[in-house]
């Protein structure tokens, strides 16, 4: 699947403001899927539910896509804590969010030839 503008979430990352902004722009995985699959594979992760209209369950079937392909892919266990898809429902525990996407980061720093993240 190519990757276009349109494809993208709105709001985009780039007008993200605040930590609690990030956290809802994130909370229904369909970024973390994408990204992930892109920056991997070079495509979207199959699966993902797009339209998740803030139902929790469909929002943590994507968070469970992310954490099983990062589990498998990248060997890291318990990514969110073990909190696992679960991960997003308090606010209070987004620090473990962003810990767990420094842990990818830092996995994906050879890969990709970026600097990974803390």
């Amino acid at each position: 699947k190519k990757v276009t503008p349109m494809s993208a979430k709105f709001p985009s990352l780039g007008e993200m403001k605040s930590e609690q902004e990030l956290h809802y722009y994130l909370k229904d995985g369909t970024e973390l899927c994408r990204v992930i699959g892109l920056v991997t594979m070079g495509t979207v992760l199959e699966g993902i539910t797009y339209r998740t209209n803030n139902v929790s369950t469909l929002e943590e079937k994507n968070i469970r896509l992310f954490i099983t392909y990062v589990e498998k892919e990248l060997k890291i266990k318990d990514v969110f804590d073990k909190q696992k898809e679960k991960i997003f429902r308090k606010y209070i525990d987004f620090h473990l969010v962003l810990d767990g996407l420094s842990k990818v980061s830092k996995k994906l720093e050879t890969k990709l030839g970026v600097k990974g993240f803390e």
